[in-house]
């Protein structure tokens, strides 16, 4: 009887997908435990509203239908892929300003209840 070793299965893309992005949640929530007194502010809102109005870059979306939450990155193309890409899928009369404006995320109760929900995030 010969010993073959056994064949390892090549995990699939949509596996590795998501095995990264636990890995990301979870170094998420390990800074967020180790560091929770220096980055809670329960006051503070999720954006500077005046610098928003004058730009618009600073913000956090949440697209339900997709359970996708989206933090922006200044001047990383991530906002010219999020808005190109969902403001099709969910067929709104919406310019850029306004799609990021209809999903913006402006307090953290909201912040917090969305998260419950498991969402994938970038």
């Amino acid at each position: 009887d010969i010993n073959l070793p056994s064949q390892s299965r090549i995990p699939s893309p949509v596996e590795l997908w998501t095995q990264e992005q636990t890995k990301r949640k979870l170094s998420i929530e390990k800074v967020c435990q180790e560091h929770s007194s220096e980055l809670y502010y329960d006051n503070d809102p999720l954006s500077d509203m005046l610098y928003d109005t004058v730009y618009d870059i600073n913000y956090i979306i949440f697209i339900p239908k997709y359970n996708i939450l989206h933090c922006g990155v200044p001047k990383a193309g991530t906002t010219t892929w999020v808005v190109g890409t969902f403001m099709k899928q969910e067929a709104l009369q919406l310019d850029r300003v306004n799609f990021l404006r209809h999903f913006k995320i402006n307090n953290t109760k909201t912040l917090n209840r969305i998260l419950e929900g498991n969402p994938v995030s970038f």
